[in-house]
C-alpha cells in the first residue's frame, strides 16, 4: 500500500526513491499524487507519496550463500568540508559558515608564500588557510568524476530593509557569481563521495581572475567564487547589498535522475559567510568652501562618491576580516570651514608662563574676538581679550602656571556672550608636558581670532588657521599640526564611531590621508612627584581620519605622477581610505608586508599582489607598533601579529552588533 512521507528542504525525489528501495525517481514521478513535484524541488512540508515496489522474485537454490547489492545506496548528498589530513572521508567536519579568505588568491601555506594547490585530494599547502572549503558530492552512480555548480546568492529585503530571502544575481557581473566545481572519486573505494578542488571566496574581479580564469574556466576548474558588492554610489538597493548578507549555495544535478531538464533532481546546501560579523560605525564630515552657503564643498567631494567608496573599497577590504562598514548619524555631516577660533597655548611642547618677558619684566596674554553673523552681514566690532600674568602668577604664590590653568584663566577673562573649552592634548614623545587647546564660541555665530600675543618667557599663544587646499602637514607626529587638530574639533565626533573628515589636499601633495592614532598602549608620563600623564591621545584627536580628495600620484606609477583622488567616483587608490581607518582600529603603524593593506603607501590601482590583505592565522606579519618603546623617542618595534585579531579587538568601541 502507498505510503505518504513528509520532506525537507533537503529532500530530493530522488533521494526518497533510493531511501525507500527504488533505483530512481522515476516510480514516484509517475504518481498522479506527485504530479504537483515534477517541476519544482521538494519545500519543506511537502506531502510525497511512495508507491508500493514491484517485487521481482528470484529463484535460487536453498542452503547457498547469495549475495545482493542494494543499488542507489547512499542517497545523493551535498555539504561543504575544509577536510582533514587524517579522519575519514566520512568523519570530516560539514562546515557551518564560509569566510572570505585573507590570502593572495592564487598563494598558500603556512606563510602565505606557496602556489595553492590545483590538485584534488588533501594538500597541506591548500589546507593551511582555513577559510579554504571544498565541496562534497555522494553519488552512488557518479562514475569517476562529477560537477556541481557554486553560487554566491544576494539578499532580497522587505518594506522596513530586513532581509526576507535570497536570490540568484543578475547584474552584469553575474557570470562571476556562479561557477561549475569539478569533483573527482575519492580515494577510498568504499565512500561514495567526490571532493572539488581547494576553493575559495574572493571579493574583487582581480583575485577572481587569478584563480578561476578570464573568461571564468566552465571546465570545473574554477578555484574562486566572487561574493562581492553591487554598488553605484546612489545609496540605493545595490548599496544596501553587503557581502557578508549573502549565502553560498552549491548545487548538484543527480545523474541517475530520469526527469528531462530542467526538472532533474537535484541537491542542493546553502551557508552564511562570518557568523561573528560586526559592523563598523562611520560618519563623513565634509566642509563647505564658503560659510553658511550649503553644497560649496571643499574639493568636490560628492555624497555619491562617499556612498560609493564606502559600500565598494571599504566594504571588500574588511569583509576578509567579518567586518562591514555602515554609515550612522548624521552620516555624511556638511560643516563651514574650520574658522579661526581655536587659540593654543604652549605648541607643541607645552611649557608655563613666569609672569615674566626674557628681559624680566611683567608679561601679558591678549587677542582680539571678532564675531561673524552666521546669517551673512558686517562682523562686529573687535573685542579684546587681555590678562595679566604676571599678576595672575603672584596670585598663585608666585608659582609659575601650567598651560592648563592659564587656559582656565583665558576662558574665565572671556566676554559676556562669549563661551570657551579647553582641550588636553597628547604631548610630544620628547616632552612631558603638552599645549593646551582653546575653543572659543559665541552662540551660532563664528568666531574669529585676531592679533593673539603672548610675550611670556615660558609660554606662547598661536592660532590654528586652516587652509583646507594645503592642510598644514609639517608635524604628523603628537601633538600634531594645530590645522590638522582644529579639523578634529569640527563636527559631531565621537570615541564610538570613526569619524573621516574630508580636505582638499594637504600642503604636502603627495600626502593621501592621515590616521589619529588611540596609541592606547603608550606608557604614562610619571613626574618626580609621582603624578601620571597619559601619552595616549585625547578626546577629539582620535578615532578619526583625515582624506585629502587631490593628491599627487607616484611619477612612476600607473598615473604618472598627475593628481589623483582619494574619494572620488572613481576607482582610483581604492585602498586608501580603509588603509587610515585601520591605523585607528588596530591602534598600529604600518605592516612591513607589500600584500598588506596596512603597509606605507597603498597601490594605487587594485593588483593581485596589491596592498589590500588584513592578515589572520596561521600568516602574522610584522607590524609597527608605537608604544612597545622606552619613551622619549617615540620608535616603533615591530610585532608580528594577527592583524584581524587586532583590528577586531583594538577597534571594538567602533564597531556594533551585525
Amino acid at each position: 500500500m502507498p505510503q505518504n512521507v513528509t520532506a525537507d528542504a533537503s529532500d530530493t525525489l530522488c533521494g526518497l526513491a533510493a531511501k525507500f528501495g527504488f533505483l530512481n525517481c522515476d516510480p514516484l514521478r509517475a504518481d498522479p499524487a506527485n504530479a504537483s513535484f515534477l517541476n519544482r524541488p521538494l519545500k519543506s512540508g511537502d506531502i510525497v507519496t511512495i508507491p508500493d515496489k514491484v517485487l521481482n522474485i528470484l529463484e535460487k537454490a536453498a542452503e547457498k550463500l547469495h549475495i545482493f547489492k542494494r543499488k542507489a545506496i547512499p542517497a545523493p548528498a551535498i555539504r561543504f568540508v575544509h577536510g582533514s589530513p587524517d579522519k575519514p572521508y566520512r568523519d570530516d567536519f560539514t562546515l557551518k559558515f564560509l569566510n572570505v579568505s585573507n590570502y593572495v588568491s592564487d598563494k598558500a601555506g603556512d606563510d602565505g608564500t606557496k602556489a595553492l594547490p590545483t590538485s584534488f585530494g588533501f594538500d597541506k599547502l591548500g589546507h593551511a588557510d582555513p577559510d579554504t572549503f571544498k565541496v562534497e558530492v555522494i553519488d552512488p552512480n557518479g562514475g569517476s568524476e562529477l560537477m556541481a555548480e557554486l553560487e554566491a546568492l544576494k539578499p532580497t529585503f522587505a518594506a522596513d530593509g530586513s532581509i526576507n530571502g535570497h536570490e540568484s544575481f543578475t547584474d552584469a557581473q553575474a557570470n562571476l557569481r556562479k561557477i561549475k566545481v569539478k569533483c573527482k572519486k575519492v580515494s577510498n573505494p568504499n565512500y561514495k563521495g567526490y571532493r572539488s578542488r581547494y576553493l575559495r571566496l574572493v571579493v574583487d574581479e582581480v583575485d577572481m581572475k587569478a584563480i578561476s580564469g578570464d573568461p571564468v574556466a566552465t571546465d570545473g576548474k574554477a578555484q574562486g567564487l566572487f561574493a562581492s558588492d553591487m554598488a553605484d554610489g546612489n545609496n540605493g538597493d545595490a548599496d544596501k547589498v553587503e557581502i557578508l548578507d549573502q549565502l553560498v549555495q552549491a548545487t548538484y544535478v543527480i545523474k541517475g535522475c530520469k526527469a528531462s531538464d530542467p526538472n532533474k533532481c537535484k541537491v542542493q546546501t546553502r551557508l552564511e559567510l562570518a557568523p561573528d560579523k560586526l559592523r563598523i560605525k562611520l560618519v563623513f564630515h565634509v566642509f563647505r568652501t564658503t560659510p553658511g552657503v550649503a553644497g560649496t564643498r571643499s574639493g568636490g567631494v560628492t555624497d555619491k562618491a562617499l556612498h560609493r567608496r564606502t559600500a565598494k573599497w571599504y566594504r571588500r577590504a574588511y569583509a576578509q576580516a567579518g567586518l562591514g562598514p555602515i554609515l550612522v548619524d548624521p552620516k555624511i555631516e556638511e560643516l563651514d570651514p574650520p574658522a579661526a577660533d581655536m587659540l593654543i597655548l604652549g605648541q607643541p611642547n607645552g611649557g608655563s608662563a613666569s609672569g615674566l618677558t626674557a628681559a624680566g619684566v611683567g608679561s601679558v596674554l591678549s587677542f582680539d574676538l571678532e564675531v561673524h553673523p552666521k546669517g551673512g552681514g558686517a562682523p562686529a566690532a573687535l573685542v579684546n581679550v587681555s590678562l595679566d600674568l604676571k599678576t595672575l602668577v603672584a596670585a598663585n604664590s608666585g608659582n609659575a602656571l601650567t598651560a592648563a590653568q592659564v587656559a582656565a584663566a583665558v576662558v574665565a577673562a572671556l566676554p559676556a556672550g562669549f563661551a570657551g573649552k579647553s582641550f588636553a592634548v597628547q604631548p610630544a614623545f620628547s616632552s612631558p608636558t603638552a599645549p593646551v587647546d582653546i575653543l572659543i564660541s559665541h552662540s551660532d555665530d563664528r568666531v574669529i581670532i585676531r592679533n593673539e600675543a603672548c610675550n611670556d618667557a615660558g609660554i606662547t599663544a598661536t592660532v590654528a588657521r586652516v587652509n583646507l587646499a594645503s592642510v598644514d602637514a609639517s608635524v604628523l607626529l603628537p601633538p600634531y599640526s594645530p590645522s590638522i587638530r582644529r579639523i578634529a574639533h569640527a563636527g559631531t565626533v565621537s570615541d564610538d564611531q570613526m569619524d573621516c573628515f574630508v580636505i582638499a589636499a594637504w600642503s604636502n601633495k603627495g600626502l593621501r590621508g592621515f590616521a589619529l592614532i588611540p596609541d592606547a598602549d603608550l606608557p604614562d608620563i610619571v613626574l618626580a612627584d609621582g603624578t601620571h600623564i597619559s601619552r595616549a591621545a585625547q578626546a577629539p584627536g582620535r578615532w578619526a581620519n583625515i582624506m585629502a580628495m587631490q593628491c599627487r600620484s607616484d611619477p612612476s606609477g600607473p598615473f604618472g605622477g598627475v593628481d589623483i583622488a582619494t574619494l572620488d567616483e572613481k576607482d582610483s587608490l581604492p585602498y586608501t581610505y580603509p588603509h587610515e581607518s585601520g591605523h585607528v582600529m588596530m591602534d598600529a603603524i604600518h605592516a612591513l608586508n607589500t600584500t598588506e593593506m596596512m603597509r606605507s603607501g597603498t597601490v594605487e590601482q587594485n593588483e593581485l599582489r596589491g596592498s589590500k590583505r588584513i592578515c589572520d592565522d596561521p600568516v602574522h606579519i610584522d607590524y609597527q607598533l608605537r608604544g612597545a618603546v622606552t619613551i622619549p623617542g617615540g620608535g616603533v618595534t615591530d610585532t608580528a601579529l594577527s592583524a584581524v585579531q587586532r583590528l577586531r579587538t583594538k577597534g571594538a568601541q567602533v564597531m556594533k552588533s551585525w
